[in-house]
């Protein structure tokens, strides 16, 4: 997707699914929709590796970057907020789920 993130915009309803990272045997978490697929998602390691390849989640989720020195340090990232993530039914349709940004 070619939307520009703005650290610190949060996005509530993000759907988001366990897979098998690029370059790695534990479980990653990826956006479904309005994200690039690519892009890192913070997420608890438990959920990831307690539940199977293909596990679709709900959560909010705020835009972060690290910093080195005070300057940004590598891409942009999503961090799931953990009080919000909810595992999803399996008969869910995803794509009317369509997340925006909320206010800060």
């Amino acid at each position: 997707m070619d939307n520009q993130l703005i650290i610190g915009d949060k996005f509530e309803d993000v759907i988001l699914e366990t897979i098998i990272g690029k370059g790695s045997s534990r479980p990653r978490v990826r956006p479904v929709e309005y994200f690039d697929s690519e892009i890192r998602v913070e997420f608890p390691v438990k959920l990831r590796e307690e539940n199977r390849i293909g596990t679709r989640f709900k959560a909010d989720v705020k835009v972060s970057q690290k910093t080195r020195e005070g300057k940004p340090f590598g891409p942009p990232y999503l961090v799931a907020d953990v009080n919000t993530i909810q595992k999803c039914p399996k008969k869910i349709e995803y794509n009317s789920l369509l997340s925006q940004p909320t206010s800060s």
